[in-house]
């Protein structure tokens, strides 16, 4: 099965002989933002970055990936349909290891449920910095963009209980409040 090469790929190499703390900042060109918008299905991103550190320990066995990304993307609105652009400005951290180092820092995570995610994989001798940054970018995306005047009709309002001038609901407790109160009298 043939898997696609990510929109966004920028490697950095961890192996040994790497310097342990390496800086980079990446900025993804037009194509790439186009590919990606496609990718996530929204209308467009107007820029993409992301810039950091990656930190190699035990011989290029583990990393560990600190970035920040920054990007402008415009997404459909839920209700209208509308371009809605939403700014970016997120900071992640992610750990990387090998199947030896992966494999002893679960036997930690079952003994300790509270602790972090395991770490994701490593894959050869180089993490992937671009396609970190784009599902970053992905999950950091608005779930539900909606324009800032946008309202649903009248009847779905009430439907799911958004009415603009809506009116409390009665609790059934008040019909008996009320019974109680005209008894005491």
């Amino acid at each position: 099965m043939h898997t696609p090469s990510p929109e966004f790929s920028r490697r950095l190499p961890v192996h040994r002989g790497v310097d342990p703390v390496q800086t980079f900042a990446y900025e993804a060109s037009e194509a790439e933002r186009r590919a990606l918008a496609e990718r996530f299905g929204i209308i467009a991103i107007g820029r993409f970055a992301v810039d950091g550190t990656l930190k190699t320990f035990d011989g290029g066995r583990r990393a560990v990936l600190d970035g920040h990304i920054t990007a402008q993307a415009t997404q459909s609105c839920v209700v209208t349909l509308e371009p809605v652009a939403e700014e970016i400005d997120e900071r992640f951290t992610l750990e990387f290891a090998d199947g030896v180092a992966a494999a002893a820092i679960e036997k930690e995570l079952e003994l300790d449920p509270e602790a972090a995610d395991p770490p994701d994989p490593l894959e050869g001798e180089a993490v992937d910095i671009g396609e970190a940054a784009a599902e970053q970018l992905a999950l950091s995306l608005d779930p539900y963009p909606r324009a800032p005047d946008a309202a649903l009709p009248a009847e779905i309002q009430e439907d799911f209980g958004e009415s603009e001038v809506s009116e409390p609901k009665a609790s059934p407790f008040s019909a008996l409040a009320r019974l109680v109160r005209k008894g005491d009298k």
